[in-house]
């Protein structure tokens, strides 16, 4: 029976592309401080990021995530400076692994509408395990008794530092898009 197995086939071709499409997909939520004035505030610094777990885990991931994060700042318009900021950057990430099963049936039943009397099916169950990174960038008072915003990016994490490094430049595309809604007037 060749006919059952190009639909099959086909279907399963659907799953894999749409789990691709989700593990691969880069979210990112913001929350900010209500009662802040961001009109005020045009400088930041960086906080040191050495004893965080990416810079433990990843030195390189770690430089590259300091310079996407302080490169989209400076495209929001602020200043990066060595010392007096309006506000100081933080930033840490973390990963975990992940397990998604996909379900595939397939049958023939007889009956007409919901009322089915009859048939036989099969059904096929993959497992497909990824890795997704969590980036968390917090914004606080140079002072450290006010934070102004947090954000989370969530990403895909691979074994090839280029896809992980554009999975996360992605997701911070979007917090930043997001961030700049908040922040500029």
């Amino acid at each position: 029976m060749p006919i059952q197995k190009t639909p099959l086939k086909l279907t399963l071709a659907i799953f894999i592309l749409a789990f691709a499409a989700t593990a691969n997909a880069a979210e990112a939520y913001i929350d900010y401080d209500h009662s802040a004035d961001f009109s005020t505030i045009k400088t930041f610094q960086m906080a040191d990021s050495s004893n965080g777990a990416l810079a433990k885990q990843n030195q390189l991931l770690d430089q590259q995530v300091h310079q996407m994060i302080a490169q989209h700042l400076t495209g929001l318009g602020l200043q990066e400076v060595t010392e007096n900021p309006d506000q100081v950057i933080s930033y840490d990430a973390s990963t975990k692994e992940n397990h998604q099963l996909n379900t595939i049936p397939m049958g023939i039943g007889f009956g007409i509408g919901w009322r089915r009397f009859g048939g036989m099916g099969m059904a096929t169950t993959t497992e497909t395990t990824f890795t997704e990174g969590t980036l968390v960038i917090d914004s606080y008072t140079p002072s450290g008794k006010q934070m102004l915003w947090r954000g989370i990016s969530e990403s895909s994490v691979s074994e090839d530092p280029q896809k992980t490094e554009k999975n996360i430049g992605r997701s911070l595309d979007e917090l930043f898009e997001k961030l700049a809604k908040v922040i500029t007037p």
